[in-house]
């Protein structure tokens, strides 16, 4: 379900572009800006601006100010940016659990990969199930990565491909 009106919970170019999103979507865009950003370009492009306490990054990474002020403003998602908010799994869980949606990845992802060692042994074994020879086998590090080459080209991994990566040897 679309949104009808969205918090922009960043600044700079990034804001700027999620604004002009939301407009070509016909969604109304609400923008945050700390004491210090009062004059700031991206408030010029939304449809309302809000102020936020404090003063530098401290006051957009406020997770409670953050969720309050899309409260009060009526919004049914928030839009966190780039960097920090758009990477946290609170943030995410937290908009979600006050019934405001998180434009981003689920709250499960987000932590997932922020854990480098639950993400290594994810994408460790996301690998290996994608990079398999004939009849299920798995393949060697050079092999893995001639399927990639030649699934990145668009091919797939037919009997030509399985030659050329050294899978299908011996086999006529």
């Amino acid at each position: 379900m679309m949104p009808t009106s969205i918090l922009v919970a960043n600044r700079g170019e990034i804001a700027i572009r999620v604004m002009r999103a939301a407009a070509e979507l016909g969604v109304r865009a609400i923008a945050v800006f700390s004491e210090d950003d009062s004059h700031s370009l991206h408030l010029r492009r939304a449809d309302e601006a809000r102020p936020l306490r404090g003063r530098g990054a401290t006051a957009y990474l406020d997770l409670a100010q953050i969720i309050a002020t899309a409260k009060a403003a009526g919004c049914d998602a928030i839009h966190p940016g780039y960097g920090f908010l758009s990477e946290s799994a609170a943030f995410a869980s937290r908009c979600i659990d006050e019934g405001i949606a998180f434009i981003g990845p689920r709250p499960e992802t987000l932590a997932l990969f922020g854990d480098k060692l639950a993400r290594a042994t994810w994408l460790a074994g996301a690998a290996s199930r994608f990079c398999r020879g004939p009849a299920g086998r798995r393949v060697s590090r050079r092999r893995a990565n001639s399927c990639d080459r030649w699934a990145r080209a668009g091919r797939s991994w037919s009997r030509q491909s399985r030659v050329a990566a050294g899978a299908d040897e011996g086999r006529h």
